[in-house]
């Protein structure tokens, strides 16, 4: 969908909402992906935000994601922007896709190479989008351009957040510039997502729970001009991972077109101090196999956690991505779970400036996003058990019949273990929200595994999706607020639609006429809500319907 065709949309949705309080205005703190989605979702629901970053718009994160899941590109799609990621693309297209296991990036033994990843494909009959590899700047460069299309959105950089007040009436934000001018902002609400060291959660005096100091890592930026003509008769990869008889874990991505790396070890190698560019670089060139040129562009240890906050919403302070939670690296979700925080909270933040939304909302942004993170990191956290040291075989580098069966041997582990750590649909697509307050839950919903995505309408759950033709999925044509599906013809819904009017709850009812909706949606109706997840099903419209209507917009 173009972004222009959902700007329209959005216009439609302010309209419908003008009743309401929509000239509110919500401040994030974080100007990263995931305070940009935050801001974006808002826009597009027709409110205010001023987002404050503490960088200069021409500075950079350190290492960050370098992969969107699917999950993430069916938002971006609605967002207007899965497109123009694919287009900010920066990787030299000579690099292919795929994960390349191997001794060494330069003479040495393929382990496995995963041609396309695992689920890199033209297209998904499941989703909407497929994933995309792209890194951190190009990500940003997406949500920046897009954010200056919208009015409704404030960026502003060089901003520091120093404090917060918050009374029944907002939230007053404190923050000083570069320049070490102080000020202040009012708005209804405040987004922290300004990241793992968050000033907000630390005034709040909130600590994270779960597994901190799973391992220690490394990790550092590097720009390397011989390596790809080095590394072209082993096999050109975007994603290279070291297993030798060094025993670490070294992990090489491609970040551009212009021989720039990010490099990542977990654990830390021994004998290397992860801040010392010099005692670094000589143990990037062993693993690599070869004495070339590595200029550090930074880098150095941090630490890995599966860590959570013990609830997201505070007051009027609500929490997102990696100020709410840390994860592992080990399954690419990091963003990815930050920007289902942006998708959750947007629309119910919108829906109580708007005045229908009720006080339900925001509690079931903490219930929602816990307990699908709490499953997510769980996984990751499973992942890091098995790296590098783990995974190396004494001998693996030998030439002969024993090399052989040494290298055979960790080839083995990597297609028993480590496949389904980038085998990840059913976390990415699977999760449900069984435990939230504002769905009309049904007993015993199928469930997804971490690798496996089983489809399912069960309330709570991501709406299965469809093609309606060979461009057109389903999710395109559901309305920017709630939207009742039927899947057979002759339904009565004006029950639904007549108390969704008296609560001035934006509704639309779709019938997409796919022959399939019936059997694979189990009910004759489904009622979707804004963030493309499952409310209630049934085959007719309940007596109360009033009570339904208040239930999914948080009057409960």
């Amino acid at each position: 969908m173009s972004a222009a065709s959902n700007d329209a949309r959005a216009a439609s949705s302010r309209d419908a909402a003008s009743a309401g309080r929509s000239e509110e205005l919500v401040i994030v703190a974080g100007g990263g992906p995931i305070g940009m989605a935050v801001a974006i979702d808002l826009a597009l629901r027709g409110v205010r935000t001023v987002v404050l970053e503490s960088r200069f718009a021409d500075e950079s994160f350190g290492p960050r994601t370098n992969q969107t899941n699917s999950r993430s590109m069916e938002h971006f799609r609605r967002w207007g922007i899965a497109d123009r990621l694919r287009s900010n693309d920066p990787i030299d297209p000579e690099l292919k896709r795929d994960v390349r296991f191997t001794t060494r990036v330069v003479g040495g033994y393929t382990l496995a190479n995963l041609e396309g990843g695992v689920e890199w494909a033209a297209r998904f009959p499941f989703a909407a989008e497929t994933p995309e590899w792209a890194p951190n700047p190009a990500i940003e460069k997406t949500f920046r351009d897009r954010v200056a299309e919208l009015d409704l959105i404030d960026l502003r950089f060089g901003i520091e957040v120093t404090g917060f007040i918050q009374t029944d009436d907002g939230v007053t934000v404190e923050f000083v510039d570069r320049d070490g001018t102080t000020g202040s902002v009012h708005g209804a609400f405040l987004v922290a997502a300004d990241g793992s060291r968050s000033t907000v959660r630390r005034q709040l005096g909130v600590k994270l729970e779960g597994l901190p100091n799973l391992v220690t890592a490394m990790a550092w930026h590097v720009h390397a001009p011989a390596l790809k003509e080095l590394a072209r008769p082993t096999g050109l990869s975007a994603f290279y991972w070291l297993i030798n008889e060094d025993r670490t874990g070294l992990i090489v991505f491609a970040q551009d077109s212009e021989d720039t790396y990010l490099f990542f070890d977990a654990p830390a190698p021994a004998g290397v101090d992860p801040d010392d560019w010099t005692s670094v670089r000589d143990y990037y060139v062993a693993q690599i196999g070869a004495d070339l040129e590595l200029e550090s562009l930074g880098g150095g240890q941090l630490m890995v956690h599966s860590v959570m906050a013990p609830r997201y919403d505070y007051g009027r302070v609500l929490l997102a991505g990696d100020a709410a939670h840390l994860i592992s690296p080990y399954g690419g979700f990091g963003m990815n779970i930050g920007i289902g925080d942006a998708a959750d909270i947007g629309w119910k933040l919108a829906a109580i400036l708007q005045g229908w939304g009720g006080d339900a909302l925001i509690p079931s942004y903490s219930v929602e996003r816990r307990e699908a993170e709490t499953w997510i990191l769980d996984v990751c956290a499973k992942n890091t058990s098995l790296i590098g040291p783990t995974m190396t075989r004494d001998h693996m580098e030998q030439e002969g019949p024993i090399g052989e069966a040494a290298r055979n041997e960790v080839t083995a582990l990597i297609f028993e273990k480590k496949v389904s750590e980038l085998k990840s649909m059913g976390a990415q697509l699977g999760y449900q929200y069984n435990e939230s307050p504002i769905v009309v839950h049904q007993p015993d919903p199928p469930q997804s595994t971490a690798g496996d995505y089983i489809p399912t309408a069960s309330p709570g759950s991501r709406l299965p999706h469809v093609w309606l033709d060979e461009t057109t999925s389903l999710y395109d044509r559901l309305g920017p607020w709630f939207t009742l599906i039927t899947t057979v013809d002759g339904v009565d819904t004006s029950g639904l639609e007549a108390a969704a009017r008296d609560r001035g709850v934006p509704l639309e009812v779709y019938a997409p006429g796919h022959p399939d909706l019936a059997e694979m949606y189990e009910a004759k109706l489904v009622l979707v809500r804004p963030d493309q997840h499952v409310a209630w099903r049934g085959d007719a419209v309940p007596e109360d319907a009033e009570g339904l209507i208040d239930l999914v917009r948080g009057h409960v």
